[in-house]
């Protein structure tokens, strides 16, 4: 017999997503769009990651930049998601 479990919320899926590696909030978005969420609570959701300080897309694009492929990867994640765009130099200069 099945137990009734409850299906997640937008933000427990998120906190799932972001247990396994970090997002941009654009591709936590698309991500929480496609697992079937209203745009009402991932709003929600995305805000509470914000404000818990789960999603940030500056730090995101830095830590990626920091990475062997980091131009190469931030030129991805902006073509398919929307983060923000930086330059590997950039960040390598401090």
């Amino acid at each position: 017999m099945k137990k009734d479990t409850p299906e997640p919320t937008a933000l427990e899926k998120a906190m799932t997503y972001l247990s396994r590696r970090g997002h941009s909030e654009a591709e936590l978005s698309a991500k929480l769009h496609r697992a079937g969420f209203g745009r009402f609570e991932i709003s929600h959701a995305l805000e509470e990651c914000r404000r818990l300080g789960l999603v940030n897309d500056e730090l995101f694009a830095r830590r990626v930049a920091l990475t062997e492929n980091g131009d190469l990867v931030i030129q991805y994640y902006w073509e398919q998601d929307g983060a923000p765009m930086v330059s590997y130099s950039y960040f390598k200069r401090g």
